[in-house]
């Protein structure tokens, strides 16, 4: 279940190998844990010595299966983990021992994130055994891989030669599934070119399961002019995403806030003689606390779009006045009773009409708006919106897949999606949508959602990784109303609390007057 704030502390068990130059392996993960508040167990799979030259092969140590299954259970004697994450396994061996020791301890409802590590970032191989084998040992207990283009191109075997074509990660990850793959991120940073993304960002492929089913979207990040080889990228995410796992998000939750997470220690990376390695000291660490330790201080979150659909869109904006009170009604007869009060932005989600009642009634619902010079959102129905000339049209996140957003932006109609997590709130931002909508902010009837309420606090953090206008949605009243437009809400929408009062005027009244105060208020604290 995707959630905003995990009740559970994160405690990933860390398995790979060490590094004596402190690039990569264990220590990478360590340091990649520790930043996001999570506790890092720690089991070695090998020593390594990694020369710096590229002439110099590596040379690996594996440790004893004894060896390896002590050390796992002395682990396990503390607090159970809530993620493990597996970096490099030198052999069948270890991969054999760990799979065993997971269901032997009924450990197979843990998240594993599985980072297939076959060779160093000079390209020097770190196995004893062919990667084939181990991946097909551990591949039955993973729930997440995370390989680069080489790894996945490698045990597919498609790579012969360096000549190999590493333009297309989502081929690769489409191998991985076919071959039992749970989920899956191909990391596309050894790619120079990629039909789906542009020559200035890195893009990865992932391909797994959602709320709704199996998903696979891009994530993209900026490019960042590294003038040295780095070490340890790679050990650093999937870390960041066991961890993320381990305090309950989803996988695509996960992968983008590790994603962000990295990008932000690659601005500004430590630089070691011939190599850099990502800085994790230079970004503010996020709090162990038990209600905010997921709320990762982001500056932007990364770019997510679907395999069929690029980002580039703009859509108009809804103006300099605020959103203010944002009813949603189901008839345009509300929208004429409640219009004439003041509103100034209103939805309509008529879930009850089809054919031509439900034509009839977006086209009346329009040219009410019209006349009040409203901004009127028609909910999910887009075709008919554009047919009409509606202002703009309101999108569920499953509506967003299939839409033709195409159309929408050349018809210049405004564009509100729907958001309830890190990776759906950055697809709806690469968009470049009219506003989004964030929610549920507390427990709703109006619909069954799988999503964690996020509070006024969520509300707040989604201020700061929102661009465009934000309205607040899901149980709220208007003792809430204040608190939202201090957190940054640009629009507050209410369905269930105006159209069953038993007085919808004053009690649409009320609320615009509040919200007005409560914008007025803010508006003069930020300005002194």
């Amino acid at each position: 279940m995707t959630q905003y704030t995990p009740e559970q502390s994160s405690v990933v068990l860390a398995i790979g190998g060490i590094d004596p130059a402190g690039f990569s392996g264990l220590q990478a993960d360590i340091k990649a844990l520790h930043s996001i508040g999570a506790h890092c167990y720690t089991v070695p799979t090998a020593m390594t010595a990694q020369p710096a030259q590229a002439g110099e092969p590596a040379q690996v140590y594996p440790v004893s299966t004894e060896e390896f299954v002590a050390q796992l259970n002395a682990c396990l004697s503390h607090e159970r983990p809530s993620a493990i994450k597996v970096g490099l396994m030198p052999n069948q061996g270890l991969a054999i021992a760990l799979k065993n020791w997971i269901g032997e301890h009924n450990l197979t409802e843990i998240p594993v994130v599985y980072d297939p590590v076959f060779a160093n970032t000079l390209n020097k191989s770190l196995l004893v055994d062919p990667p084939q084998v181990i991946v097909e040992r551990l591949l039955p207990i993973t729930t997440l891989m995370t390989p680069n283009l080489l790894e996945a191109a490698l045990w597919s075997e498609q790579i012969a030669t360096e000549d190999a074509d590493l333009s297309k990660p989502e081929t690769f990850a489409r191998q991985w599934r076919k071959a039992g793959a749970q989920q899956i991120l191909v990391k596309g940073g050894h790619s120079d070119d990629s039909s789906s993304t542009d020559s200035n960002m890195v893009s990865d492929y992932f391909i797994g399961l959602g709320t709704g089913g199996p998903q696979a979207f891009w994530v993209s990040t900026p490019k960042l002019p590294l003038n040295q080889p780095c070490r340890g990228t790679g050990c650093s995410l999937a870390s960041l995403i066991a961890g993320m796992m381990g305090f309950g998000y989803s996988a695509a939750d996960a992968v983008v806030i590790a994603k962000q997470r990295l990008q932000e220690a690659l601005f500004a990376p430590l630089s070691f003689g011939e190599f850099l390695k990502p800085n994790f000291q230079a970004i503010k660490p996020a709090t162990i606390s038990s209600t905010e330790a997921a709320q990762i201080p982001l500056e932007k979150l990364p770019s997510v779009h679907f395999p069929s659909q690029p980002y580039h869109f703009n859509f108009p904006s809804c103006g300099d006045s605020p959103l203010g009170l944002y009813p949603v009604v189901d008839s345009a007869e509300w929208i004429e009773r409640l219009l004439s009060l003041g509103v100034t932005t209103i939805q309509l989600r008529a879930k009850n009409l089809k054919g031509e009642a439900l034509e009839r009634e977006i086209q009346s619902a329009i040219a009410i708006a019209e006349r009040f010079n409203t901004r009127l959102f028609i909910n999910d129905y887009w075709e008919l919106a554009i047919k009409h000339g509606a202002y703009g049209v309101h999108l569920g996140y499953e509506d967003l897949q299939t839409a033709d957003l195409h159309q929408l932006e050349k018809h210049q109609l405004r564009l509100g999606l729907s958001t309830h997590c890190h990776y759906e709130l950055a697809h709806a931002l690469s968009v470049k949508p009219s506003y989004v909508a964030s929610g549920p902010v507390f427990h709703t009837n109006t619909k069954d959602m799988p999503w964690r309420p996020q509070g006024i606090d969520g509300v707040s953090y989604w201020r700061k990784l929102v661009d465009c206008p934000l309205v607040a949605i899901g149980g709220l009243n208007e003792s809430h109303f204040k608190a939202l437009c201090e957190a940054g809400a640009d629009g507050i929408a209410m369905i269930t609390a105006i159209t069953h009062a038993k007085d919808a005027e004053g009690t649409t009244q009320r609320f615009m007057d509040i919200i007005k105060s409560a914008v007025n208020e803010t508006y003069d604290q930020k300005t002194l």
